[in-house]
């Protein structure tokens, strides 16, 4: 498990693949920077049977993941810490464009973003999730342009929160496809 502390940038550049194994993760308190390009992709994954996850932690500035795909990721366990998401910004504004998610191992949810003041997800693709693919809590942002396909539960789990959702395709859900609970605030248009 690699810790990137609080004043620390992890800078993730274009063509680089990262390949998670034996339980490892990734835990950020500082900021993390995923800079694929639409020619050189980074590609996450997790390469053998383990739980491996991104942790992002009451970060700095905007995280951005652009044209990346993660894929194979699980819920965090790390020592005594259990996570329900493969993905997690907590208390961490994060912009996520051209970004692909496929088949988590494990988890609840695939993406999870929690008392986050701001969030921008768009142009992205989920496919072959096992449960939730996004799951927003108390948090304030807006999802566009992206498609969800085969997800096992709910595409979309808003609790306590803002949101604009705009311009995404929803196909096979096992459950909803938009899931608005406990006081959130959601607009949707265009979608299908």
């Amino acid at each position: 498990t690699i810790i990137i502390n609080k004043n620390e940038v992890l800078i993730i550049n274009e063509g680089s693949n990262i390949n998670f194994q034996n339980n490892s993760n990734l835990i950020v308190y500082g900021n993390i920077q995923i800079l694929g390009s639409e020619k050189n992709p980074v590609v996450i994954s997790n390469i053998d049977d383990s739980n491996s996850s991104i942790v992002a932690m009451e970060t700095f500035g905007i995280n951005n993941i652009f044209h990346t795909r993660i894929q194979d990721l699980a819920s965090l366990q790390h020592k005594d810490w259990k996570n329900s998401a493969a993905l997690t910004f907590y208390e961490s504004d994060v912009v996520i464009k051209h970004t692909n998610f496929s088949e988590n191992k494990n988890g609840d949810d695939y993406l999870n973003i929690v008392r986050t003041a701001s969030y921008l997800i768009e142009d992205c693709n989920f496919n072959n999730i096992l449960y939730d693919a996004i799951d927003i809590d108390f948090s304030d942002g807006k999802i566009i342009n992206s498609t969800f396909n085969f997800i096992g539960n709910d595409a979309i789990d808003f609790s306590g929160s803002i949101a604009d959702v705009t311009s995404c395709t929803f196909l096979h859900c096992g459950d909803k496809a938009i899931s608005c609970g406990e006081l959130s605030f959601i607009e949707i248009s265009n979608c299908d």
